[in-house]
C-alpha cells in the first residue's frame, strides 16, 4: 500500500468527457487518505505502547498528509519515539533508488513531501540524527549495515601480504569504497545533506559525538536480545557508531568538494593590468 496526500488522482470511466470541481476532488481525495490510514492503524496500533497510541496516529496522519518535508522528518521521529522497541525495525527512511526518499511502515510506502525537490536543511539535534541514520535504507540494507559490509568486503586489500588479521590488534579503516558507495547514488547523498550529515566541524566534534549516539542507541536496541551476549552488543554498537562517523565525515567532505567545485575560479589580475 502507497500513501500520498500530494499524488491523488481520480479516474472516471466511460467515453462522455466528464469533470470534478476541485471542492469534490479535495474531499474524495482526503477521505481516501483517510480510509487509508484506518486501515494501517488496524494493522499496526499492537507496535504501540497503549499511552502512546493517540501520538503515533497524530505522527502517522502527519507523515502522510503534511506538505512539509521538515514536517515529515519530525513526525517520522515522532513516531519512532511511541513504538515499541521490538517492532522498530519496521519503520524505514528508504533513499537512493532513484527517486524522492520515502518511508516505510511495515510494508506500507508513505512518499515524500510536495516540497522535498526544493527543500532547504534541516537542523536537527544530534541524538534525532542518529535516529534518522539508524532508520535510513539504501536498497534492501540499512545504510550503516551497507558500510559494515563494504568494509568487509574491502579490509583485505590495505593488509600487506605477510601481515595476517591475528598479528596485532591494529584496526584497518577504509573510507574510499564507502565513499564510491556514496558517490553512485546522489539521491541517498541528497537526502543525508538534508538532516545535517554535512556539517561536520574541521575537529570532528560533531561526528564523534554522532558517532557516540548511534553507538549508545544501538546498544539500547540490543539489549536483552537472547542471541546476543554482553560482549557481541558492545562490539557491534561500537562498530555501528564507528560506521556513523564515517558516513559524517564522508558527506562533509563530499559536500565541500562539490562546493569548491562550482565556484569558477576568480581570473588573476596581472600587475597594471588595470592601471593604477
Amino acid at each position: 500500500m502507497t500513501i500520498s496526500a500530494a499524488n491523488s488522482s481520480i479516474g472516471l470511466i466511460g467515453a462522455i468527457p466528464r469533470s470534478l470541481d476541485a471542492e469534490t476532488v479535495t474531499v474524495c481525495t482526503k477521505t481516501g487518505v483517510n480510509y487509508a490510514l484506518s486501515s494501517l492503524w488496524e494493522r499496526i496500533k499492537d507496535w504501540f505502547f497503549g499511552t502512546n497510541k493517540v501520538a503515533a496516529m497524530t505522527a502517522i496522519h502527519s507523515l502522510a498528509t503534511t506538505e512539509s518535508s521538515s514536517t515529515q522528518i519530525n513526525a517520522f521521529l515522532d513516531l519512532l519515539r511511541c513504538i515499541e522497541p521490538e517492532h522498530r525495525e519496521q519503520l524505514k527512511w528508504c533513499a537512493g533508488d532513484g527517486g524522492d526518499p520515502y518511508f516505510m511502515i511495515g510494508d506500507c510506502i508513505v512518499l515524500a513531501a510536495p516540497d522535498w525537490s526544493a527543500h532547504g536543511e534541516m537542523h536537527l539535534s544530534v541524538d534525532d540524527m542518529a535516529q534518522m541514520l539508524l532508520r535510513m535504507h539504501h536498497g534492501d540494507e540499512s545504510l550503516l549495515s551497507a558500510f559494515v559490509r563494504v568494509e568487509n568486503e574491502t579490509v583485505h586489500l590495505l593488509r600487506a601480504p605477510e601481515q595476517s588479521a591475528e598479528d596485532d590488534g591494529v584496526v584497518l579503516h577504509d573510507l574510499s569504497t564507502k565513499k564510491t558507495y556514496l558517490e553512485s547514488s546522489p539521491k541517498l547523498v541528497e537526502a543525508l545533506e538534508f538532516i545535517g550529515m554535512n556539517r561536520n566541524g574541521v575537529r570532528c566534534d560533531e561526528s564523534h559525538e554522532l558517532g557516540l549516539q548511534v553507538e549508545k542507541a544501538w546498544r539500547e536496541a540490543t539489549v536483552g536480545s537472547a542471541s546476543t551476549d554482553e560482549e557481541g552488543i558492545d562490539a557491534s554498537s561500537a562498530l555501528m557508531g564507528s560506521m556513523a562517523q564515517d558516513v559524517m565525515l564522508l558527506v562533509t567532505d563530499m559536500f565541500h568538494e562539490r562546493l569548491a567545485a562550482s565556484r569558477s575560479p576568480v581570473p588573476r589580475r596581472e600587475i597594471g593590468q588595470y592601471g593604477a
